[in-house]
C-alpha cells in the first residue's frame, strides 16, 4: 500500500512528464514540418537558381566575386572616420550659430529676446565643445576652406544616409518578395538600382 503522499507525488510526476511528453511531441512535429518545408524550398530555389545562372551566364566564381564586392561595400560604409563625423557636427554647429545669431539680431527689439539669447548660447556652447574635441585654435569662418570641405562632407553624409535607408528598404522588399517566391530580381538588378541612385 502506498502512502497518500507517495501516491500523490507519483500521480503528479506522471501528469507532469506526460504533459512534457506531449509538448515534446508537438515540438517535434513542428520541427519536422519546418524541416520538410526547408527541404522543399531548397529544391525549388536550387532549380530557380540554376535557371537564373544559365539565363544570366553566371559562374560560381561570379558569386564569390559578388560576395567580395558586397563585403567591401558594406565595410566601406563603416569606415567614416570619427574625426570627419565630429568635423561635420562642428560645421552643423557653426551653421546653427549663424542661424541663432541672425535670430538674435532680428529679435533684439522683440519680447522673446531672452529665448533667442538662450538658443544662441546653446549653439555657441556646442560649437566650443566641438572645437575642443577637434583642437581648433581659431573658429572656422563661414566660407573658409575647412568649413566648405566639411560642409560638403555633411551633405554627402546626409545623402549616404538616405541612400542606405533606401537600400535597406529595397533589400527588405526583396526578402519579402523572395518569401512569396515572387522576387525575380537578383543581385545584378539590386546593383543596377544602387548605381542608378548614385
Amino acid at each position: 500500500m502506498l502512502l497518500p503522499f507517495t501516491g500523490i507525488k507519483r500521480l503528479s510526476n506522471t501528469l507532469h512528464f506526460g504533459m512534457m511528453t506531449s509538448t515534446y511531441v508537438a515540438l517535434s512535429i513542428f520541427l519536422w514540418n519546418h524541416y520538410q518545408e526547408a527541404l522543399t524550398a531548397i529544391q525549388a530555389l536550387t532549380a530557380e537558381f540554376s535557371a537564373l545562372k544559365d539565363v544570366l551566364n553566371l559562374m560560381h566564381a561570379d558569386f564569390i566575386h559578388f560576395h567580395k564586392q558586397e563585403h567591401l561595400y558594406l565595410n566601406g560604409l563603416k569606415d567614416v572616420l570619427l574625426k570627419d563625423r565630429v568635423s561635420v557636427q562642428y560645421v552643423q554647429a557653426l551653421d546653427e550659430v549663424a542661424v541663432r545669431q541672425e535670430e538674435w539680431n532680428s529679435a533684439r527689439e522683440a519680447a522673446n529676446h531672452a529665448l533667442v539669447d538662450i538658443h544662441l548660447q546653446n549653439a555657441e556652447a556646442m560649437a566650443s565643445h566641438l572645437e575642443i574635441q577637434l583642437k581648433v585654435d581659431k573658429q572656422w569662418e563661414l566660407g573658409s576652406e575647412p568649413y566648405n570641405h566639411f560642409r560638403q562632407e555633411a551633405l554627402l553624409l546626409n545623402y549616404r544616409t538616405a541612400l542606405d535607408e533606401l537600400e535597406q528598404l529595397i533589400v527588405m522588399h526583396l526578402f519579402e518578395l523572395s518569401k512569396l517566391s515572387l522576387s525575380g530580381t537578383g543581385y545584378k538588378q539590386r546593383q543596377q538600382i544602387s548605381k542608378a541612385l548614385q
